[in-house]
């Protein structure tokens, strides 16, 4: 039964959702004071209107916290403005794509401010131990960070290419599969890819053209299938167009692995990868008692 394990360290948190040796699903969680965390509650105060409507209260609003982290607070409630101090939940941390950078997006709440729970409380997971051989590796982690790192997943018969546009995350389906075979396959690893690599937002899928129909509701079928279980995220979907494209949104919440292992928070992963490589070696050459 597939069961969530976490690791925790200083700079970030690991999750991963493992079923036998498989990793189904993972996540990455960025901490420290300049990466406000998805729930946490913060004092805040009112920095600049971001947007103004004529002759309406401001659309939107930059926040303060007090680590001086930019905050973005669409509709701030009436009657604030510059120096109001307010009390606010993150919904969204803190995104980017090579080109841009969204601030962690808030709302107004009545909760007193407190930090968010610790991953492995959330996810109701135990905690792997440092002085353990390493679990996550044992499940692929180094594999996962690669296809994250290098946009491509290859499976049998099947490979995505995959890129983050300033308006959506694009998968491309390609291989050596007869078309309808191609569309089934790919729909099954692209879902799988989404969940591992902890994709959000809005999602545009590629996939070889099929003349049929039906061969387009398999894909569909595949797709969903894939996509569905007891820990899996809420998500809606198009159809497959006649040209090939679906289009998927899921909630953004957080950076994809893929976005963390394209920035300067991959260095975090790769020292892990050498720690854990030397630890490991160490634990092996130790006698057995």
């Amino acid at each position: 039964m597939a069961a969530w394990l976490v690791e925790e360290t200083p700079e970030v948190d690991r999750a991963i959702l493992i079923d036998g040796d498989r990793i189904l699903a993972a996540h990455i969680a960025l901490k420290g004071d300049d990466h406000p965390r998805l729930g946490a509650v913060l004092a805040a105060r009112w920095h600049s209107p971001q947007r103004v409507n004529a002759g309406e209260r401001p659309a939107a609003a930059i926040l303060i916290d007090e680590h001086d982290n930019q905050l973005y607070l669409p509709r701030p409630p009436a009657g604030a403005g510059p120096g109001t101090r307010l009390t606010v939940e993150v919904v969204r941390e803190a995104v980017w794509t090579p080109r841009s950078h969204k601030l962690a997006k808030v709302r107004v709440t009545d909760a007193a401010a407190a930090a968010v729970p610790s991953l492995p409380a959330i996810l109701a997971a135990p905690i792997l131990s440092p002085y353990q051989p390493d679990a996550l590796e044992a499940a692929g982690w180094t594999e996962l960070l690669e296809e994250a790192e290098l946009g491509r997943v290859d499976g049998d018969g099947v490979r995505l290419w995959l890129d983050a546009t300033e308006a959506m995350t694009l998968i491309d389906i390609d291989g050596t599969l007869p078309p309808e075979d191609l569309a089934v396959a790919g729909a099954t690893l692209v879902a799988r890819t989404i969940r591992r690599l902890d994709i959000g937002g809005s999602i545009g899928i590629d996939f070889p053209t099929v003349a049929s129909k039906s061969a387009r509701l398999a894909a569909a079928d595949a797709f969903d299938a894939a996509m569905t279980d007891a820990f899996a995220s809420p998500f809606e979907r198009t159809a497959i167009n006649g040209y090939g494209f679906m289009q998927v949104i899921r909630p953004l919440l957080r950076p994809s692995i893929m976005a963390i292992m394209r920035s300067r928070h991959a260095q975090h992963e790769h020292a892990r990868r050498t720690h854990r490589a030397e630890y490991d070696g160490y634990l092996s050459a130790m006698p057995r008692r």
